[in-house]
């Protein structure tokens, strides 16, 4: 990003939230390009911590890792111009969704930014990757990310898949 940044972000919260304009709205970037880099896991982790540096909880947490968390952020220009962008982590990590305008790109771009430079707060998660199937545990302690996955077997499957489904 070259000079100033444009926009200011706020995450939303309750009703301002659901009253977010992200209709229509898909993916306009990846918060960490690197994916199948060595330290993509690094990285994803990170983001999570870095999201409550800047914005605190989450809207939602779920232990489904391809539907791992989400939030609402505003981005406002100082002429009054607004965007709405959806922050979450999904199958492809963590990313910044929207509608496709040139506005949106250019905040979702400086959102990456920011959330990239920004020092992580200390966090545990437990969810599961459903395609390994696995059970992961990872998290930020001093700063520091942490990652454990352990495969699971067919009973600990088939819990996962009533705690995340129902039956």
């Amino acid at each position: 990003m070259s000079g100033e940044p444009r926009f200011q972000f706020r995450a939303l919260q309750g009703a301002e939230a659901e009253k977010a304009d992200l209709s229509g709205s898909s993916k306009i970037r990846n918060i960490c390009e690197d994916l199948g880099s060595p330290r993509w896991a690094e990285e994803l982790t990170l983001a999570y911590g870095r999201l409550l540096t800047l914005f605190g909880p989450a809207l939602y947490v779920s232990k489904d890792m391809e539907n791992e968390y989400g939030y609402h952020v505003l981005g406002e220009d100082g002429q009054g111009n607004t965007v709405y962008l959806n922050v979450y982590s999904g199958p492809s990590g963590p990313a910044i969704g929207g509608k496709k305008g040139e506005a949106e790109r250019q905040a979702a771009d400086e959102l990456a930014e920011l959330i990239l430079s920004t020092p992580p707060a200390d966090y545990e998660y437990t969810g599961y990757y459903m395609d390994g199937p696995s059970r992961v545990h990872k998290g930020v302690r001093g700063g520091k990310p942490f990652m454990q996955e352990q495969t699971m077997g067919e009973g600990e499957f088939n819990k996962a898949i009533e705690e995340l489904y129902g039956k």
